[in-house]
């Protein structure tokens, strides 16, 4: 299968795509991803699989495209839990007021950022591959971090 004759068919509908999402921040950047992944769709493509090869390379760079944004969008906004305009949770113990984040200020580092990027909903394997750390690594942060919580705020109870 010839890309010239793909890319002339389908440039167009990776433009729209891009309309479509409101991407104008590296609006080139994704329009280069999309081209790539055109390439590999026609290179991929079996005519006995799939008989529409429309609908199987539209299909295909759509949802390319909104992993490409969702995998964006979950890339953390701060560097780190001591940013001091960050907003953290904070609740009453024995009618004392308990901060995370002036506890979370006593951890080692690697800690402080697993506990960052735990509060925010990341993964374990999402938190490892973000520090690239091994998921073992990363459940011992976390293993630590929360004994440490236990022992220093909780051991009454």
């Amino acid at each position: 299968m010839d890309f010239d004759i793909m890319y002339q068919r389908y440039y167009k509908y990776i433009h729209y795509l891009l309309n479509t999402h409101h991407i104008h921040y590296n609006y080139d950047e994704y329009y280069q991803l999309l081209c790539i992944r055109l390439w590999e769709l026609c290179q991929s493509y079996d005519a006995s699989k799939n008989t529409n090869l429309h609908a199987y390379l539209t299909y295909r760079l759509k949802f390319y495209l909104i992993d490409l944004l969702r995998k964006q969008a979950r890339q953390p906004l701060l560097d780190s839990i001591d940013t001091p305009d960050l907003q953290l949770p904070q609740f009453k113990i024995d009618d004392k007021l308990f901060s995370i984040q002036q506890w979370a200020l006593q951890l080692p580092f690697t800690h402080r950022h697993w506990l960052y990027l735990y509060l925010q909903g990341y993964t374990q394997l999402e938190i490892a591959t973000y520090l690239s750390r091994s998921p073992s690594s990363v459940k011992n942060y976390k293993k630590q971090t929360l004994s440490a919580l236990r022992h220093s705020h909780f051991s009454d109870y």
